[in-house]
């Protein structure tokens, strides 16, 4: 139910669907994968903090940022990893893979 969510994490979701839309300027789409990824993390969300941080990775490696977008693909991989979450592991593999073609 809307009212058992930390309202941190509703700011979180709301800056990460803002980063993804591609309404914003690189520069705040940038700070905003960040201001979530941050967020999730210090409310001890470990798989939203590790699907902003692939989010993240994705739209860097998108943009040719490869080498910004490796650490945070393999953090993400790491936690997810750590979850259980294979299908979100593998996801991150892909991404990883792509970016190591173009690198």
């Amino acid at each position: 139910a809307p009212a058992l969510r930390p309202p941190l994490g509703r700011m979180a979701h709301v800056a990460r669907v803002e980063a993804r839309s591609g309404t914003e300027p690189d520069d705040e789409a940038d700070r905003l994968f960040t201001s979530s990824a941050d967020t999730f993390r210090s409310i001890k969300f470990p798989f939203w903090t590790a699907v902003v941080l692939l989010e993240h990775g994705e739209w860097l490696d998108a943009r040719e940022r490869s080498s910004e977008a490796g650490p945070l693909v393999a953090e993400a991989r790491s936690i997810f990893g750590g979850l259980g979450a294979k299908p979100w592991v593998d996801r991150a593999e892909r991404v990883g893979q792509a970016s190591a073609a173009f690198s």
